[in-house]
């Protein structure tokens, strides 16, 4: 298993989990905490996954600045969420919950872009150029086995 199944599977079950909180919260502190403990966990094989992604496709001289890009992903989702919460949260009667649903849908629906657009390999990605596979093969030939 490579770190596209691992990162997509762990973020389309954070998607799902997300939408679970709500009834979670709901039924007792006990099932919310379960549910974030949950979440928790499917969360943290996320960024090893990228890494194993990135050492796939990233030369290492554009690395550190993909990966930088890659991860400030996170931020700017936190700094859209917070205004769209706050929005739901005071034109909404129980806004709070619809935050989770659409936080939890929009992952779900990024996921389903996810797997039509990354492939765990240079080589296995139909809408790259030749030359654009040879570019990120030879840069990284001495780290990646042969069949890569």
């Amino acid at each position: 298993y490579g770190g596209k199944r691992f990162f997509g599977w762990a973020t389309f079950g954070s998607g799902v989990v997300t939408l679970l909180i709500p009834s979670a919260a709901q039924i007792s502190y006990t099932a919310l905490i379960a549910i974030r403990v949950l979440l928790g966990m499917l969360q943290g094989v996320t960024w090893p996954a990228m890494f194993v992604i990135w050492s796939r496709w990233a030369p290492p001289l554009e690395r550190q600045k993909l990966i930088s890009l890659n991860f400030s992903g996170s931020t700017l989702g936190i700094i859209l969420t917070y205004p769209t919460v706050n929005i739901l949260c005071t034109i909404v009667e129980n806004g709070w919950k619809y935050a989770f649903y659409l936080s939890g849908g929009v992952t779900i629906m990024w996921c389903l872009l996810w797997y039509y657009f990354v492939y765990e390999t240079p080589s296995q990605h139909p809408r790259i150029t030749k030359l654009e596979k040879m570019y990120i093969r030879n840069c990284l030939k001495k780290h990646l086995p042969p069949e890569e």
